[in-house]
């Protein structure tokens, strides 16, 4: 994430998505895979203290619409700010899916 607040252009392979295995297209955004990311033992953005809804939680702020569309989206090109979008929401979605 602090490398995507550097760069000027921000590409669909440069995001940092919330999974093990990047997704080519928002279709492979799946909540099976999000799950398996979030709850990994080694995932980047946790530790081991951290409990499942902490680390939800800690995704939900990173993901969250207004913060990713204000911070990131404007600096997607045209042509991939459709995929994007829709990525971004697919992932949203699940997250708090997984949260509730």
């Amino acid at each position: 994430w602090s490398r995507l607040g550097q760069d000027e252009v921000i590409w669909w392979t440069s995001l940092p998505w919330p999974m093990l295995r990047k997704p080519a297209k928002p279709e492979d955004i799946t909540s099976s895979a999000i799950e398996a990311y979030v709850f990994h033992d080694h995932a980047p953005t946790t530790d081991r203290t951290t409990t499942r809804k902490d680390r939800l939680k800690d995704h939900i702020k990173r993901w969250h619409p207004d913060r990713f569309n204000s911070r990131y989206l404007g600096r997607v090109p045209e042509s991939e700010k459709e995929k994007v979008r829709t990525g971004a929401a697919a992932v949203i979605q699940t997250l708090n899916e997984l949260l509730n």
